[in-house]
């Protein structure tokens, strides 16, 4: 079987292993359930009987996946949990440690340019840190300086993220500060994919309105060497398919 799942409600895996969502219902809706409330969802279980993990990671603390759905867990599988005191501060834990020259950064308060940075971020064997559009958090600053990254890849536009965000990433880390954005999330998915994945004869298409399936997709985009191209739930954005003719 994989040698490891995540579970998450955000996560990111450059390593080839799954990614398994798992959301409460009324979490997902956004309802503040308390996490004793939480509960495994049978095709999470189902898919961890299947892939047989030796290891499972969550992603995120418990108000992301619960001491309850962990307790269950951990019945499967040996678990380890990567949290902070927030999504910046878990990105970061996510990347401790690590080796690299390349930093991927995109929005912790939008979730579509961070679906193109995944594949983006394991074709570069980077790790992907969360910003502020107005502010570089604390925890992502101490990661970039513990990085020390060469070069620093932003997706999204000043929408997203803002200029002052990308001066002060140059100044913590002295890196060059490369920006991939586009007029909104479809475009920047499609710059992502043709600056950086040119040549490839794959693509991934999923949701620029919802985030779980493209989740879920990031190790088969790895796998494929493949971007990230979204769609709106009923059309084909121009961007898409533009990317795809080219």
């Amino acid at each position: 079987g994989f040698p490891l799942n995540y579970v998450a409600d955000v996560a990111f895996t450059t390593d080839g292993a799954p990614v398994v969502v798992e959301l409460n219902p009324l979490y997902a809706a956004g309802y503040n359930v308390p996490a004793a409330h939480a509960w495994v969802v049978a095709s999470l279980a189902a898919e961890l009987a299947r892939s047989e993990p030796q290891e499972i990671d969550i992603i995120g603390g418990p108000g992301a996946v619960s001491a309850t759905v962990a307790s269950q867990l951990a019945a499967i599988a040996p678990v380890t949990r990567i949290a902070g005191a927030d999504r910046y501060a878990t990105a970061a834990g996510v990347a401790a440690g690590m080796s690299v020259t390349d930093v991927v950064i995109a929005s912790g308060e939008s979730f579509p340019d961070a679906l193109s940075a995944g594949p983006l971020a394991a074709k570069l064997g980077a790790p992907l840190l969360l910003a502020r559009q107005l502010s570089l958090p604390p925890a992502t600053a101490q990661a970039l300086q513990d990085l020390a990254p060469t070069t620093v890849t932003v997706l999204g536009g000043p929408g997203a993220v803002g200029d002052a965000v990308l001066q002060e990433i140059r100044r913590v880390t002295g890196a060059a500060v490369v920006r991939i954005g586009g007029q909104d999330r479809y475009d920047t998915a499609a710059k992502v994919a043709r600056t950086y994945f040119d040549g490839t004869d794959t693509a991934l298409l999923a949701s620029g309105v919802e985030f779980p399936d493209g989740l879920s997709g990031a190790p088969l985009a790895h796998a494929y060497g493949a971007p990230f191209l979204l769609n709106t739930t009923t059309t084909t954005a121009t961007y898409t398919t533009g990317a795809v003719a080219a």
